[in-house]
């Protein structure tokens, strides 16, 4: 398991950043309405691909991911994953070549 030390330290890697800038996994679109989310993601496997998340935000530091779907199968998959957030120093740059 890795501590928040390694993460950040693998998040100021010029190089490994620069891998992600280049291909658009994980890269996407969300929308919120009051305490429920979607978003819609790239995700390069064998060809680049869709994504749907439908969630919940449970409060400031806590989003619930109830189901997600491959747009390209269809296949849906309802598993819950939740996602804790803590302050981070390092702001990403939010510009990219996928999104217009």
């Amino acid at each position: 398991m890795l501590d928040n030390k390694n993460i950040e330290k693998e998040l100021l890697d010029k190089d490994l950043m620069a891998r992600f800038f280049n291909r658009p996994d994980g890269i996407g679109v969300f929308r919120i309405n009051k305490n429920r989310f979607e978003m819609e993601t790239w995700r390069k496997f064998w060809d680049t691909i869709t994504f749907s998340y439908w969630g919940e935000i449970l409060n400031n530091t806590t989003l619930l991911i109830k189901e997600m779907r491959d747009n390209d199968s269809g296949k849906t998959f309802i598993k819950k994953r939740y996602y804790y957030f803590k302050p981070f120093a390092h702001k990403p740059d939010s510009t990219n070549n996928f999104i217009k």
